[in-house]
């Protein structure tokens, strides 16, 4: 569906892909609301485990609405776009066990092979009661 609009995208109008994207990603809410039950979707989205990914989330598609209808920006529509798929993937990734931590440690080696400095603290090791801990959080 969305794919379709990917030509527009790519020549610079990216409202009718940002539009049909994010109701996409909407539908799929409301196809997973639909297999659990809208109160345990929203409690699971709630989580705190998955709090700042589920409201980080929403805020994006919201976010791409509102570059796309009220500020009519191309570039602020794209940049909501990949923020969108981004905020998405972390989301999908705090529901499976480790999910968030593997890919921030794949985060970590790709930034360090590139050289880029990394900032302090990134280069702490994770103890196994940590690691216990972080599997219970995402749980």
């Amino acid at each position: 569906f969305s794919l379709g609009s990917l030509a527009q995208l790519v020549l610079g109008n990216p409202a009718p892909f940002a539009i049909k994207y994010t109701i996409g990603n909407l539908l799929s809410l409301g196809a997973s609301s639909f297999l659990v039950g809208p109160r345990r979707q929203c409690l699971d989205m709630l989580a705190p485990s998955r709090r700042i990914a589920s409201l980080t989330y929403m805020a994006m598609m919201v976010g791409t609405l509102l570059s796309v209808f009220v500020f009519k920006m191309a570039l602020l529509s794209l940049g909501f776009i990949i923020l969108q798929f981004v905020a998405l993937t972390w989301y999908v990734l705090s529901y499976i066990p480790y999910g968030q931590a593997a890919a921030k440690r794949l985060l970590r080696r790709l930034l360090k092979s590139t050289g880029l400095p990394l900032g302090a603290g990134t280069d702490r090791k994770v103890s196994p009661a940590s690691a216990a801990e972080l599997g219970a959080a995402g749980e």
